[in-house]
């Protein structure tokens, strides 16, 4: 009887300790795939080494899966490796593995010593810190200086610079387009558009500045028509007249030297001499009037010191070329000129004629096609013909 009782109380002390056992061991097992939920591995990580504002990837891994709410983040340590203030570079809401899309801040300090793991939300874990540091450059300066004024005529220029670093480069844009072999750390613009410079350093990173506004304005409009003869004869007069516009003003010339009083858009001159005009319009942009009109004198017809003269041209029409023959008994002054169908000079021409038989002989290739009106002017009086350019 006492032996029973004593395999009684031994058997109950062994459920007893199988019992404990399976308690601890279910403990464990619980534990431990609790455990497995806070495994993520970071297996890739890419563009290293980093500059600021520069985005990467980070690739891992898990054991099991996360919670349906989670969020993995990715932190970068300071430039020790320290994450006692980690910063966060990246999150993704997921549950499973995958990659998360990242960037450097751009205010972060250069360093070699960054380090990178990640942390999860459901349930909470911090992963185990990836191999190796990482190196974080410093971005260049990109401010650009103009050496002048960014409006200015045309013709002009301005100087666009940044500063000049060994081991940087630079590459010059105009309105969002490279500008082929503007390498160096200074540009001059002459149009207009908005200018910017990339510069990358010696590590790679690169900024691209602000856009610099350079406007160019245009010129006026300079030419000069004659009305009547420039040749002077007995006290007469050549108009000389240009474009008008309300916006220009206007200063005649006679060969370098100001006409006082000349300031409008037309000038009668009575003395022998080139004549040219300098136009300004409202934006302070100049322009002289090229070739000047050249205005001669004598000699006039007096009593019967002439003869009648005989013009002739060949061919009529013509194609590049116009011949004006001339025969006459004394040496005069002729002023040839070529009006199209609506009166404007297209050519002229002063020049002093031996007496007897002369041919002129025009070069008109740079006319159109069409109908003009060719006048002469001797002392003999004004004669005109009509010619065809082919």
């Amino acid at each position: 009887m006492n032996n029973a009782l004593l395999k009684i109380q031994e058997m109950k002390k062994t459920i007893s300790i199988i019992n404990k056992t399976l308690l601890i061991c279910s403990l464990v097992l619980i534990g431990g795939k609790a455990s497995a939920h806070y495994e993520m591995n970071i297996s890739q990580v890419t563009n290293a080494p980093f500059c600021p504002g520069e985005s990467f990837q980070v690739t891992y891994g898990i054991h099991f899966v996360f919670d349906p709410t989670n969020v993995f983040t990715v932190q970068l340590s300071n430039a020790t490796g320290s994450f006692a203030s980690p910063i966060a570079v990246g999150t993704l809401a997921a549950s499973g593995a995958g990659t998360v899309t990242c960037q450097i801040p751009n205010t972060i300090p250069a360093g070699t010593g960054y380090k990178i793991r990640m942390i999860s939300s459901s349930p909470v874990a911090v992963g185990l810190t990836f191999s190796g540091t990482y190196t974080v450059g410093a971005n260049p300066t990109a401010s650009i200086v103009a050496g002048g004024a960014t409006t200015f005529c045309s013709g002009g220029n301005v100087n666009l610079s940044v500063a000049s670093v060994a081991g940087n480069t630079y590459s010059w844009i105009k309105n969002n387009n490279t500008i082929a072999n503007a390498t160096a750390n200074s540009y001059t613009a002459t149009q207009n558009g908005s200018y910017k410079v990339k510069v990358t350093n010696a590590t790679g990173c690169s900024v691209t500045s602000a856009g610099r506004q350079v406007t160019v304005r245009s010129l006026p409009t300079a030419s000069v028509t004659t009305t009547g003869s420039t040749v002077l004869c007995n006290g007469s007069t050549v108009l000389l007249t240009a474009p008008a516009n309300t916006s220009n003003t206007y200063q005649w010339r006679k060969g370098s030297i100001p006409i006082t009083g000349a300031t409008t858009n037309s000038y009668t001159a009575n003395a022998a001499g080139t004549y040219r005009v300098l136009v300004t319009n409202q934006y302070g942009c100049t322009r002289l009037s090229n070739p000047g009109v050249k205005v001669t004198s004598g000699p006039c017809r007096a009593g019967n010191n002439y003869s009648e003269e005989v013009i002739s041209t060949f061919p009529n029409p013509f194609n590049e070329q116009l011949s004006v023959s001339f025969e006459n008994e004394i040496d005069q002054y002729v002023s040839i000129t070529i009006t199209n169908i609506i009166g404007e000079i297209v050519y002229s021409e002063s020049l002093e004629l031996a007496a007897g038989a002369q041919k002129i002989n025009l070069d008109l290739n740079d006319l159109s096609s069409g109908v003009f009106m060719l006048s002469v002017l001797t002392n003999g009086g004004l004669k005109t013909q009509k010619i065809i350019k082919q």
